[in-house]
């Protein structure tokens, strides 16, 4: 059956049963560049496996139910098994287990456990990468263990005045009779947070995108914030109280802002007054200045224009 004909946290059937079609319906299908040695010279590649029993859950055992095995892919794209199975550890794991290399812990890998009051968990995992100029890459794996309610969001605060690059999103193919879309997450970056949801809300589409059980999604971007600890946020895709609930993992230091002040001081000197004029109108004119930083001067988002003049003049007024 269909992913989507089990309910994620109760275990129990929910139907309706899956079709067949194709000789690869109901097995676990990766895209073949996936595997390509070419393209991910290196890689390291694991497996995960998930019981799901309405017995187990009820007895309060259903966050123990994922394990997971490395395998090796070969030249005809099959896969070995290698080492042995993590027996009730989720692939997630692996990033951290492995991420020095095989067997090699990689200890700047944050793991995080998220659960849902009454519910089921997230898994949460983070890890910078200093590239050197300043610029960091922070990337995030999200999975959802067992949650019926789905993810249909998810945000990483940000500094005021941070610059922030290439922004980018992974998600997986449903397949197999599974309802769902496969849109990708839209993503968009404001003067406070990085943000990622799916493509229609539960109200709009209940077989949006969302972030469903026993299923892993990846965020990244660039900054040119070092980092620290905080609280990223993960959005529930079904109705739910609480809606959002965050992860203290590695995140963009919010506690030293690249505007001195706050958006609006240009100059970068903690204060926002008539010294950062000048700037700002080097900033909306030729779109760079000497002594400042531009990005303190976007205070509406999306670049510097005429639009961010009215909030700059508020922000002089309001001081």
């Amino acid at each position: 059956m269909p992913r989507s004909g089990v309910h994620g946290y109760s275990g129990a059937f929910i139907g309706p049963l899956g079709a067949g079609g194709s000789d690869i319906a109901g097995r676990l299908q990766v895209a073949e560049t996936d595997l390509s040695s070419t393209t991910y010279p290196g890689a390291i590649y694991f497996v995960e496996g998930q019981y799901q029993a309405t017995d187990d859950a009820t007895a309060g055992n259903a966050m123990n139910n994922a394990s997971y095995r490395r395998v090796t892919v070969t030249g005809s794209l099959d896969l070995s098994l290698q080492d042995s199975t993590q027996t009730e550890v989720p692939a997630i794991e692996a990033w951290r287990d492995h991420g020095g290399g095989v067997n090699t812990p990689d200890a700047s890998v944050e793991i995080v456990n998220v659960d849902i009051p009454l519910e089921g968990r997230f898994i949460v995992a983070g890890k910078a990468d200093d590239l050197g100029g300043g610029q960091y890459r922070y990337t995030y794996n999200v999975m959802n263990l067992n949650s019926d309610l789905a993810a249909g969001g998810f945000s990483v605060p940000i500094p005021a005045g941070a610059s922030i690059s290439n922004v980018g999103f992974n998600d997986v193919d449903y397949h197999s009779g599974d309802p769902y879309d496969n849109t990708d997450w839209n993503s968009s970056v404001t003067a406070t947070e990085v943000s990622w949801s799916s493509p229609e809300t539960f109200n709009q589409n209940q077989n949006s995108n969302a972030l469903r059980y026993g299923t892993m999604y990846t965020f990244w971007f660039t900054a040119d914030v070092a980092p620290a600890n905080g609280n990223v946020t993960i959005s529930l895709f079904k109705p739910w109280m609480p809606n959002e609930l965050d992860a203290n993992l590695v995140a963009p230091d919010t506690g030293t802002a690249t505007c001195g002040g706050d958006l609006g001081d240009v100059n970068t000197d903690t204060l926002i007054n008539g010294n950062d004029v000048s700037n700002f109108v080097d900033c909306l004119t030729t779109g760079s200045t000497s002594g400042g930083n531009c990005a303190c001067a976007d205070l509406n988002g999306g670049g510097v224009d005429m639009t961010d003049v009215g909030a700059f003049v508020n922000e002089l007024l309001s001081q």
